[in-house]
C-alpha cells in the first residue's frame, strides 16, 4: 500500500497506550498512510512539530532521521568538514545541506540540471558538480578543491563510476555513507578498493523494523531541531486527492 511518511491527528489509540490520546498531533510512519484513517505503531510517531504544517512534517521522517544517523551519528561531522552530498536537491539531499549549514560544514553537492543547481546555490551551497556525467563530476569536484584536501564524509545515493570517483575524493579514514540501494558495494569490495575508508550501509527502514523505539526516539529529536529553529522543514507542493 503506498505511502510511508505521515502526519495526522489522533482519532484512537490502543489499551496500553499511555502517551498518546485522542487529539495529539503527531508525525512519523504509518505503512500504508495515502488514506484518511491508518492504524500505526505508538513507537513509530512523535509529537509534530509546532512551527510546522502538517504537510512539511509529514516530509521530515525518512529524510531527517536517515540524515542524522548518517552525519550526526556516525560521521559525527562537525564545523569545517568537507561533505560531499550526493543527488543534493532531494529530500534526503536537501536535509543533508541543511544539517551541514548547522554544525559549519562544508556541503560539496552534485546536481542534475541548471536549475537544482541554483536551487542549490539559494539554500548557501558553494560548490555544485554534475550528478548526471561522472567524468565531468570528477574534472568539477578536482577543480573546487584545488590543493584543500579531500573529503572527510561522502553520503552517497548514486552508482556506477559515481562510486569510485567519490572514493577517490574521500580522504584516508574517512567515512563512506551508502544510502542507495541499487548496486551497492559489498563490505569485502570496499575493502579491496579502499581498506582505509569507513564504510557504512544506512538503511533507516531496516533499522526501524528492528528497533521501532529507536526510531520514535529520533523522531523526537528532530521535532526538537526544528521547533529550535536549527533545522528546517523541506520545502513542500500539495496536491488534492
Amino acid at each position: 500500500p503506498p505511502g510511508g511518511d505521515f502526519a495526522g491527528t489522533v482519532v484512537r489509540v490502543g489499551p496500553g497506550s499511555h502517551i498518546w490520546k485522542v487529539g495529539d498531533e503527531v508525525f512519523g510512519i504509518a505503512p500504508g498512510c495515502l488514506r484518511t484513517y491508518v492504524l500505526t505503531s505508538m513507537s513509530l510517531i512523535a509529537r509534530k512539530p509546532r512551527n510546522t504544517s502538517f504537510e512539511e512534517a509529514g516530509s521530515l521522517p525518512i529524510c531527517y532521521s536517515t540524515v542524522l544517523v548518517a552525519l550526526r551519528d556516525i560521521a559525527e561531522v562537525k564545523a569545517g568538514a568537507k561533505v560531499l552530498v550526493h543527488a543534493a536537491a532531494g529530500g534526503v539531499g536537501y536535509a543533508a545541506v541543511q544539517y551541514c549549514l548547522m554544525v559549519g560544514a562544508i556541503p560539496y553537492c552534485t546536481a542534475g540540471s541548471h536549475e537544482k543547481r541554483e536551487y542549490l546555490e539559494s539554500l548557501g551551497v558553494k560548490h555544485i558538480a554534475s550528478s548526471r556525467d561522472a567524468p565531468l563530476f570528477m574534472k568539477e569536484m578536482k577543480e573546487m578543491l584545488g590543493t584543500e584536501g579531500k573529503m572527510d564524509a561522502v553520503l552517497n545515493s548514486l552508482s556506477g563510476d559515481y562510486i569510485s570517483g567519490s572514493l577517490e575524493l574521500l580522504k584516508e579514514g574517512g567515512y563512506f555513507l551508502e544510502i542507495g540501494k541499487l548496486n551497492i558495494w559489498t563490505d569485502a569490495e570496499m575493502a579491496e578498493a579502499r581498506p582505509d575508508v569507513r564504510y557504512h550501509r544506512v538503511a533507516v527502514d531496516e533499522m526501524m523494523a528492528k528497533d521501532p523505539r529507536w526510531f520514535g526516539m529520533k523522531m523526537a529529536e528532530i521535532c526538537v531541531e526544528i521547533e529550535s529553529g536549527s533545522l528546517t522543514a523541506l520545502p513542500v507542493t500539495s496536491y488534492p486527492f
